[in-house]
């Protein structure tokens, strides 16, 4: 990644920071501090990975946020939770701990073990990672995960499945601002932002059968 992408996703965590503090200041409480240096190269000790610089980035900005029941720590799209760093290695050690358990492993056997998983739901259903293989030209792209679906490894941007990081907080900081669905490269919408009471942001159904409050 270029020191344009980790400028532009400062950029864009300000816009969301900004928006969070006027509109969710219960969001926005939740929030944790950025890592410094040292904890982030221990994280990449634990996980045996380099970050791509945007992902250490991110965490320079905020490391993760705290949790709350109900949904209301869902400040990222797809209902999921920005994870602290040892949340991260965590998390990255159930994966190695859980992937191919079952038999023998052929081609793309590394394929889950250098996801470096960044944001889930509680139920570790679903969740964000990037890709941390230094020699792909998606290092660094962020992708979905659903557990118990085939994720087919980091097809290349502008696919929705892989985003560069600043791209996607650019658009999250978007959807924010104008009140709209998150809109994926390829057109398609998913979901969009809604303040739930104590100043919570959540992310609804685009058609959900009553109106989401919030700024619009």
């Amino acid at each position: 990644m270029t020191s344009d992408g980790t400028e532009r996703l400062a950029a864009a965590w300000a816009r969301i920071d900004a928006w969070l503090g006027q509109y969710a200041p219960g969001t926005a409480a939740l929030l944790r501090p950025g890592a410094d240096e040292e904890r982030i190269r221990a994280a990449e000790k634990a996980t045996g990975r380099v970050f791509p610089p945007e992902l250490a980035a991110w965490y320079r900005i905020h490391d993760g946020m705290e949790h709350r029941d109900e949904g209301l720590d869902h400040l990222l799209p797809n209902a999921t939770s920005m994870l602290t760093l040892e949340e991260l290695v965590r998390e990255n050690a159930f994966w190695h701990s859980t992937a191919y358990s079952g038999g023998g492993v052929e081609a793309d056997e590394d394929a889950d073990l250098v996801r470096l998983p960044f944001a889930r739901n509680e139920d570790r259903y679903r969740g964000w990672y990037v890709d941390s293989r230094q020699e792909q030209e998606t290092f660094g792209h962020l992708n979905s995960w659903l557990s118990g679906c085939s994720t087919d490894p980091y097809p290349g941007y502008p696919t929705w499945e892989s985003w560069p990081l600043h791209i996607w907080a650019e658009e999250i900081a978007a959807c924010l601002e104008q009140g709209r669905p998150l809109t994926l490269p390829d057109g398609s919408t998913d979901g969009r932002p809604a303040l739930v009471p104590g100043g919570f942001l959540v992310w609804g159904s685009e058609d959900a059968p009553t109106a989401l409050v919030g700024p619009r």
